[in-house]
């Protein structure tokens, strides 16, 4: 007990550097969107239940693989397109790339076997990004966090041919006016990607905020700003906004990384 008493009356000579030491801040998280075409033509029905089961049944595992990896949040959407069916994966992390290249290369032998087993289900890997990674459009935070606003969406089209590389300059004209365009519709976050494909360049978007909201005021709304979007859409997207067809995805499995909890006082 004496010893211990002498350590907590000692003090440590004040440093004499000029300058004191920087202080370390935590990386913030990136969201990104990757596709994942699937096998076949056409919509396959039973793939959504199907993976939506593996995903659930495995979760244990895929929690301590994504945890280990570095992931804050991974969410699964599968959409129909005319080309094939396409898996959307969003992945939240401070270095998404680099977490996605983690949790395609399994360390053990558990994690491969359910990576093997959801692979052979679908046709392909669906842990693997490709070799061509989706390069960044544009990117929107409202102010404060979107963590509030719980509804989140995935949407995936193919591209017309020869039009993506003129994609950044042409939305410029509209993005500017994103703090009007996001009070109008509710987004509070936007990643907007775009990826080469075997079914051609797919466009991908990641919206987080008011989805309900934001889809029907794009589709109704008479303000010159969504006009214009409408117009946009149709020319670079061929994709006509005021229609109730669009082929939203269906969502399979969402994880977020839990909090960690604070240590109790002693």
């Amino acid at each position: 007990m004496a010893g211990i008493a002498r350590w907590r009356r000692w003090v440590p000579a004040p440093r004499t550097d000029p300058d004191p030491l920087p202080t370390a801040t935590p990386a913030s998280a990136t969201d990104v969107l990757y596709a994942v075409p699937l096998p076949g033509r056409g919509p396959d029905p039973d793939r959504v239940d199907l993976l939506a089961g593996l995903l659930r049944e495995h979760q244990d595992v895929l929690t301590a693989e994504r945890l280990a990896a570095g992931a804050e949040a991974q969410t699964f959407w599968l959409q129909h397109l005319d080309e094939a069916d396409v898996l959307l994966v969003h992945l939240r992390a401070c270095d998404p790339w680099t977490v996605a290249r983690r949790l395609a290369q399994p360390t053990d032998e558990v994690t491969a076997r359910v990576h093997a087993r959801i692979t052979a289900a679908l046709g392909t890997d669906p842990w693997d990004p490709g070799d061509a990674l989706p390069v960044e459009v544009r990117r929107f935070s409202a102010a404060g966090t979107a963590d509030g606003f719980p509804e989140v969406m995935a949407f995936a089209t193919v591209l017309l041919p020869g039009v993506s590389a003129g994609i950044a300059e042409r939305r410029l004209t509209i993005d500017r006016f994103d703090d009007v365009r996001h009070e109008l519709t509710g987004s509070r976050r936007e990643v907007h990607l775009v990826q080469r494909t075997r079914i051609g360049e797919l466009y991908l978007i990641y919206v987080r905020g008011e989805v309900a909201r934001l889809l029907e005021t794009i589709r109704t709304s008479d303000h010159p700003l969504l006009q214009a979007e409408r117009d946009m859409s149709v020319f670079l997207y061929g994709i006509d906004l005021t229609q109730h067809s669009m082929p939203i995805p269906s969502p399979l499995h969402a994880w977020t990384a839990p909090v960690p909890q604070a240590l109790p006082r002693s």
